[in-house]
């Protein structure tokens, strides 16, 4: 089993549907737990996009927060 840990950069990717960061995190979370700090979530929520709720919520529920 793997712990990954992600920034901001990977997770805004992924939640504007950039295909690397997508594929990144689907290999990733096969191998084991995804984390991310508190911290980040905030960046990612402060800097979010309008109409990009949907997409932040679904890819939220996915990582464990820290």
């Amino acid at each position: 089993m793997t712990l990954t840990i992600v920034d901001s950069t990977i997770l805004i990717d992924a939640i504007r549907d950039r295909r690397t960061a997508v594929q990144f995190l689907a290999t990733t979370a096969e191998q084991g737990p995804v984390w991310s700090s508190v911290a980040v979530r905030t960046e990612v929520l402060v800097g979010a996009l309008p109409g990009e709720e949907a997409r932040l919520a679904e890819w939220f529920e996915r990582i464990e927060w820290r």
